[in-house]
């Protein structure tokens, strides 16, 4: 490994500490929190959205819409900073494209400050939070 290389992954490292990723592995993995941030990663014809939620024990997670179904109900739902936000994988569709996957489905409600709505309500957050980026890691 070349040095170079030994220092990006300790700079790797030293920012998992403060965020969390979190991975919708199982029907029925949630979370929801006030959304902190967002902005967009990758190549410029095809960006991946990225957003960080709160909860409201204070713990933070980024959630990466790498799937097609979440990038479009986020889209549709058009969340600003400090909208409360929950995200529920409710499970995969029926058929797949050949050669693809099956595509997660996912609901995603918002619910902008001030609205009656319960949506986004309670701090939660159970589901998959990969223990690579679990604060602490590389150490």
């Amino acid at each position: 490994m070349t040095p170079k290389h030994q220092d990006l992954m300790d700079a790797v490292a030293y920012w998992r500490q403060f965020t969390v990723n979190f991975y919708f592995e199982r029907p029925g993995d949630k979370v929801a929190g006030t959304l902190v941030d967002y902005w967009s990663d990758g190549p410029l014809k095809e960006p991946i959205p990225k957003i960080r939620l709160q909860t409201d024990d204070g713990r933070q997670f980024d959630i990466v819409a790498h799937q097609e179904r979440l990038k479009a109900e986020l889209v549709k739902a058009a969340p600003v900073k400090g909208d409360r936000i929950r995200i529920v994988y409710t499970g995969e569709a029926e058929k797949a494209a050949p050669g693809m996957s099956k595509a997660k489905l996912f609901t995603v409600d918002v619910r902008r400050p001030g609205s009656p709505s319960p949506a986004g309500t309670g701090s939660e957050a159970s589901g998959e939070v990969g223990p690579e980026n679990a604060p602490g890691a590389g150490k």
